[in-house]
């Protein structure tokens, strides 16, 4: 999942998922790091919090976002990977601010899934947006669940300490505004740890992102300029190839340009995002 709110500004929230690969059971040799196409459904769930704090001449105005998602993925095998269906079951966005009533959006605002290929490193191409209406049209973002959620993969077994860095960006439109999206990554094998009986391994990552966003809201037009600190972790399931959990953490500050406002206002955003496997999967 992936939320963008541009009342006032815009902010994203986001839902991962695994799917194709090599390197999983019955493969030959040790397994890499790489994505297995599963041969049932996956079930993902999502809890994101995100706070923007502008500062208005003084006046601090909070921007709070909470985000709770569950998105089904199905798999149809490809010669590269799989094509990917992934349909929100769930989905609870509210928007709060000190400007206005709440805003919400729902899974009944959704028509449709997100289709996309993926290849066996993770990287992908959009196939087919779902319709959106009501407040999904501005909080939710299908292009960037696609480009954004799902860590590109080097392919090869790992190795305590082995790195390698990955360029996530996009480009979005929503209904009065539009958004760039730009993070460097750079993801570090750290080891094996058991969870729940399980043994999987910790990828740590961390890195620098930015977000240009600009439109018009309630009558004015603006533009917003922030950038920051990325950090966080993932859990692979080497033996299956899929992701099992993953937890991200920005903290990004800049500026944001508004019509009717006599300077540039400061703006800090950070938010939370927490993604696991769902139960049964």
């Amino acid at each position: 999942m992936r939320v963008v709110s541009t009342r006032p500004l815009l902010a994203a929230l986001p839902l991962l998922a695994a799917c194709a690969g090599a390197g999983g059971p019955g493969s030959e040799g040790p397994p890499t790091l790489s994505y297995a196409t599963p041969t049932t459904g996956l079930t993902y769930t999502q809890t994101d919090t995100t706070v923007m704090s502008i500062d208005a001449g003084g006046q601090l105005i909070d921007v709070v976002i909470l985000g709770n998602g569950v998105l089904d993925m199905d798999f149809s095998p490809t010669d590269e990977g799989a094509r990917v269906s992934a349909t929100w079951v769930d989905l609870d966005v509210e928007m709060t601010n000190p400007m206005g009533a709440p805003e919400r959006a729902s899974e009944a605002d959704i028509d449709g899934p997100v289709v996309f290929d993926m290849d066996r490193l993770g990287r992908t191409e959009l196939v087919s947006e779902p319709a959106l209406q009501g407040r999904a049209q501005q909080m939710v973002v299908p292009k960037a669940l696609v480009e954004s959620f799902f860590p590109r993969l080097p392919g090869t077994p790992p190795t305590p300490g082995m790195a390698w860095t990955d360029t996530v960006s996009f480009e979005a439109e929503v209904p009065e505004a539009a958004t760039t999206s730009r993070m460097i990554l750079e993801y570090i094998v750290v080891g094996d740890t058991l969870v729940e009986g399980r043994s999987l391994l910790r990828i740590d990552l961390q890195g620098q992102g930015s977000t240009l966003q600009e439109g018009s809201t309630q009558g004015m037009d603006f533009v917003q300029d922030l950038s920051g600190d990325v950090g966080g972790f993932l859990l692979w399931d080497l033996a299956e190839g899929m992701m099992r959990y993953q937890e991200m953490e920005t903290e990004y500050g800049g500026s944001m340009e508004v019509s009717a406002a006599p300077m540039p206002l400061e703006v800090s955003m950070r938010s939370t995002t927490r993604v696991r496997l769902g139960p049964g999967s």
